[in-house]
């Protein structure tokens, strides 16, 4: 349907990331997209079988104008059940048992982010396509049905990012001790430093491909924060004015 792609600017295509996505200068990794008003999202193979039914679903809308309400309620339902499976497969490690992988990686919460991001801006295209065809009644209600589903779509992609806070925030608790105790401090120096600096290169490595900037400052903003309040508070009390501890710091 020629107005389904013309009014949502709905495209996939194989490119190169875009300067919207943090790429390092000469990295020639590809990724695939589906963009939503001029913003592209690096998405699976499970969004553009999602973009396929939905087109399918459009058809019927305009071809039986009399069972449209319906159509859009299995509308609805389709992203609603996405939204859904997404949660229980990623946050809920459902995927290591049905699809057979051995764990949920930060690869896998950041590309689940932006498939629902995706979804997440197209809902509102859907809406007010749809809102237009029908009678105020049904239009009220189809209008409240979609503030509803963008909600709890907010919500879930929210504990996908809080997820991979967390992450970090376990990464830090780990290497905690050598912050806290000064005989390991002194006979390691800032080792871990080190290894809080590497474990926060590691994330950056695999969110740059997915993310767009704001993204990636908000996950960084919050991680660092909470670093720096967590290794200000170990510090605390530590004998540095010694010499053998002055020479480590230096």
């Amino acid at each position: 349907d020629a107005r389904w792609n013309h009014e949502l600017d709905l495209h996939a295509e194989e490119l190169m990331p875009s300067e919207q996505f943090i790429q390092p200068q000469g990295d020639t990794t590809k990724a695939n997209l589906l963009c939503v008003a001029n913003r592209g999202y690096p998405v699976g193979t499970s969004v553009f079988l999602l973009v396929q039914l939905l087109t399918d679903y459009d058809k019927w809308v305009f071809t039986f104008p009399f069972i449209a309400v319906d159509v859009i309620q299995r509308i609805q339902d389709l992203l609603k059940m996405y939204d859904t499976q997404a949660s229980r497969l990623v946050l809920g490690a459902a995927a290591i048992e049905t699809a057979g992988l051995k764990t949920i990686t930060t690869h896998h919460l950041a590309l689940t982010i932006q498939c629902l991001s995706f979804v997440r801006a197209l809902a509102p295209f859907l809406r007010a396509r749809y809102v237009s065809l029908l009678p105020p009644r049904h239009a009220t209600f189809i209008t409240t049905m979609f503030d509803k589903f963008l909600k709890d779509l907010t919500q879930h992609r929210n504990e996908f990012y809080r997820k991979i806070i967390n992450i970090m925030k376990e990464r830090l608790n780990t290497t905690a001790e050598l912050a806290v105790n000064p005989a390991k401090w002194l006979e390691q120096g800032s080792g871990h430093i080190r290894i809080l600096i590497a474990e926060i290169g590691k994330l950056w490595k695999v969110l740059k491909p997915y993310f767009h900037l704001e993204q990636t400052q908000s996950i960084f903003g919050e991680t660092v924060q909470h670093y720096n309040i967590h290794l200000k508070k170990a510090f605390e009390g530590m004998p540095l004015a010694e010499e053998a501890w002055m020479e480590k710091v230096g």
